[in-house]
């Protein structure tokens, strides 16, 4: 069930850690200031656009702003296309933004991680991921 307060409470988080206002957040993402801290106290809450917008500007993902995991950057596998098309009231468009949204912030995380490996780990982490390709060719 979807809970408006923790939403709000995750986007706070995040925002803290990335050392971002509400205001800064809201303009970044086409928001009046107060939508995000209203939101909290209505029973709709935010809409599925603007987690997805928010999840992009935080660099997380929109699981992690429902509340689905604690990880900002983990993605709730168990879903299907059809659930999140459920959820985004049928509109295909947000889907595949929010599924691609996802995937960024992934590929985002493990570029960082790569960059701060040793060049040794590298290799054997490309070896590892050519092996992948070629058992899945």
């Amino acid at each position: 069930m979807y809970n408006p307060q923790l939403t709000v409470e995750k986007i706070k988080k995040m925002c803290e850690i990335k050392n971002i206002s509400l205001a800064e957040l809201s303009e970044a993402c086409g928001l009046n200031k107060n939508t995000i801290a209203v939101s909290a106290n209505s029973k709709t809450g935010l809409s599925a656009k603007i987690l997805i917008d928010v999840s992009k500007y935080l660099g997380c993902s929109a699981d992690y702003l429902l509340g689905k995991t604690d990880s900002p950057t983990e993605i709730v596998e168990n879903c299907s296309i059809n659930n999140q098309a459920q959820n985004f009231q049928g509109n295909q468009t947000n889907v595949v933004q929010a599924v691609s949204t996802q995937r960024d912030s992934m590929k985002d995380e493990f570029m960082q991680a790569f960059d701060e490996l040793p060049l040794a780990d590298k290799v054997e982490v490309m070896s590892f991921a050519m092996q992948k390709m070629k058992k899945g060719a």
